[in-house]
């Protein structure tokens, strides 16, 4: 009878060893018949490697600039190679953010260098979101604010009390009028930070409100949940388990032309901001009202931001305290929405952010040339990444905080932003695809996504038939893979 437990055990959860090494083989496997079949199609044979090249440079490439995986293998007796694939808690942060971040601790001065890294903070996010600044557009009033918070979950509960406040003034705060009914549609796949602020309105609503909540599932048309009573409607970018990344243009769209533009759209965009380029000033996201970003998910520090079209912040202007036809300064708006003091160091992690991205599109040009042997470039960006690691940023900030064009620092530029999603996005695939097909190589690995196409991001998320996801967990990270399992806030999703 022992033997026979013995046995059974040995066929239920097998051996660290064994787990780890049908991994590592399912992935050479796919290697091997990606360039065998890339060798076949002579069109493709001259590019073919070099893409692999390419993205295989980058991602060592990249590693050397996060101090996570550079200590883990100076420090460990043994080389050690950690794989980091805990996206939910946040990513790994670059040099650049560390210094960037140190530097504003190492020099405190709240009026300039304070007041500085807010600023550069907040251009920093616009730009990387691809939204309109109001040094874009001067003139306009399309384009968007960048208010910062501890979180995405705090800023999206101070919009729902702002839309509270305004809807209140609308109605008025008599009684005596007849009740109008509101709707608030909520996409089931989104993070709970994008639903509980909305239903704890619907459970509180306005005086004269009666505040309806309907859940739409992404498998269903969402006309189906619109009426012309739709009053708000709080989508996710991206599923933040299945990594299946949402129409939000199509979306919007359809949105806008049933409730004639009256209802409010909010997008949770903390999963999908890291992996693609949002583009939320372009014509296909004009629709958008608030774009909700956490920058730990995004190489940054815990600060988040709540982007809003200039329109929209306008027309809550029942929830503020200012008479009538009266300017607003861009100023005043800021401290109605950002209650205390921002973090100021977490502001200079952000534009810390920005320099990553400068160095990951240098990085790639270093490693352009196919001619040139994958050592030597190997040996060109340790080169250069070893002198960009260990040079401060030298930043001059300026005594007039009213002036703040010539003398910033430089910013990022969204050209190179686009182009360093490009490449993130390319080399993320190149892996995911590789992870994806080692796991189908167990009939008992059950993905809740298994798209390998470039319209989902790199989020993998499987149960096993027999081996729990705590005892997974546990045997990666025994093995310097880091991941995680649970509902991670959508529980939706999993049920």
């Amino acid at each position: 009878e022992r033997d026979a437990q013995v046995s059974k055990e040995a066929v239920m959860v097998p051996s660290k060893a064994a787990l780890v090494n049908k991994i590592r083989w399912a992935i050479f496997e796919r290697k091997c018949l990606k360039w065998e079949r890339d060798a076949q199609d002579n069109s493709r044979d001259s590019i073919a490697e070099p893409q692999v090249t390419s993205s295989i440079t980058i991602s060592q490439w990249a590693r050397t600039q996060f101090p996570y995986f550079t200590s883990c293998s100076n420090t460990h007796p043994t080389p050690k190679h950690p794989i980091y694939f805990e996206n939910a808690g946040g990513s790994q942060v670059p040099q650049t953010v560390i210094t960037t971040m140190t530097q504003a601790l190492s020099h405190r001065h709240r009026d300039v260098q304070g007041n500085l890294w807010k600023h550069l903070a907040r251009q920093t996010l616009l730009r990387i979101v691809g939204a309109k600044s109001n040094t874009s557009c001067p003139n306009g009033n399309d384009d968007h604010f960048c208010f910062l918070g501890n979180n995405a979950t705090s800023l999206l509960h101070t919009l729902s009390q702002k839309i509270r406040s305004q809807w209140i003034s609308e109605t008025g705060h008599t009684n005596n009028r007849e009740p109008k009914t509101y709707e608030i549609v909520i996409g089931r796949h989104n993070h709970d930070a994008n639903i509980q602020p909305w239903l704890t309105l619907a459970a509180n609503p306005p005086p004269n409100i009666h505040i309806t909540t309907k859940f739409w599932n992404p498998d269903t048309n969402i006309a189906e949940c619109l009426s012309s009573s739709t009053r708000l409607i709080a989508l996710p970018h991206a599923s933040n388990v299945l990594g299946t990344l949402y129409n939000i243009p199509q979306l919007c769209d359809t949105v806008a032309n049933i409730t004639h533009n009256q209802a409010i759209i909010v997008v949770d965009g903390v999963t999908a901001a890291p992996h693609r380029f949002v583009d939320l000033g372009s014509d296909e996201m004009s629709h958008v009202d608030y774009y909700v970003v956490s920058c730990h998910k995004l190489f940054g520090p815990h600060l988040g931001a709540l982007i809003a079209k200039r329109t929209a912040v306008e027309q809550l202007r029942g929830s503020i305290s200012i008479e009538d036809g009266a300017a607003v300064e861009d100023t005043d708006v800021y401290k109605l929405w950002e209650r205390g003091t921002v973090n100021y160091e977490a502001c200079a992690g952000v534009y810390g952010v920005g320099s990553y991205f400068e160095q990951l599109v240098a990085s790639s040009a270093v490693g352009s040339s196919s001619s040139r042997s994958v050592t030597s470039i190997h040996e060109d960006i340790q080169q250069a990444s070893e002198c960009t690691s260990q040079q401060p940023l030298h930043l001059h900030p300026p005594t007039n905080n009213s002036n703040r064009n010539s003398d910033d620092p430089p910013l990022v530029s969204i050209p190179t932003i686009r182009e360093a999603y490009r490449l993130m996005q390319n080399t993320e695939h190149f892996l995911v695809t590789a992870l994806i097909a080692g796991l189908r190589q167990s009939n008992r690995v059950h993905l809740l996504e298994d798209r390998m196409d470039k319209s989902r991001l790199p989020i993998v998320s499987f149960i096993h038939d027999m081996i729990s996801s705590q005892i997974i967990v546990s045997h990666c990270s025994d093995h310097d893979i880091v991941c995680r399992y649970g509902c991670f806030l959508s529980p939706r999703i999993v049920q």
